[in-house]
């Protein structure tokens, strides 16, 4: 279910539609600051918050309206972070987890090794160990 979530939510055309970039940049073009500020109350999304942020603050100069963008643009991307976190921590416990098992394969091939009667060691005793490693790896 996460995984259709991620392809459904967290795609470009979803972030940042084309047909909006068009409709923005239409009313930034024939200089429409209010008509572009209602398209992007009318029209929720990640690409409008930020920009209808910055309309917003158009009154009080450039800078307010740059730092209106990025802090919606920082709280937008906290919400796409929310979407891809399970993939984040996937990404990280996989190569524990490997390591895990790598480790755990030649402890046992190292004692069945140390157990060997004798000292004879034959190659059948350590292969469960080695090949746990390998398959880990």
């Amino acid at each position: 279910g996460w995984i259709i979530e991620c392809f459904v939510n967290v795609r470009r055309d979803k972030i940042v539609p084309p047909e909006v970039i068009g409709a923005l940049q239409n009313y930034i073009d024939e200089g429409d600051l209010e008509g572009a500020l209602q398209y992007c109350e009318s029209a929720p999304n990640y690409l409008t918050r930020t920009v209808g942020a910055a309309l917003n603050r158009m009154q009080f100069g450039p800078e307010s309206c740059k730092d209106a963008a990025i802090s919606m643009g920082e709280a937008e991307q906290g919400k796409l972070e929310f979407h891809i976190s399970p993939i984040a921590l996937c990404a990280s416990v996989g190569p524990l987890m490997g390591l895990f098992g790598t480790v755990t394969g030649m402890v046992m091939a190292f004692a069945k090794i140390e157990t060997a009667p004798g000292g004879q060691v034959n190659p059948k005793m350590v292969a469960g160990g080695i090949a746990l490693a390998l398959l880990s790896t």
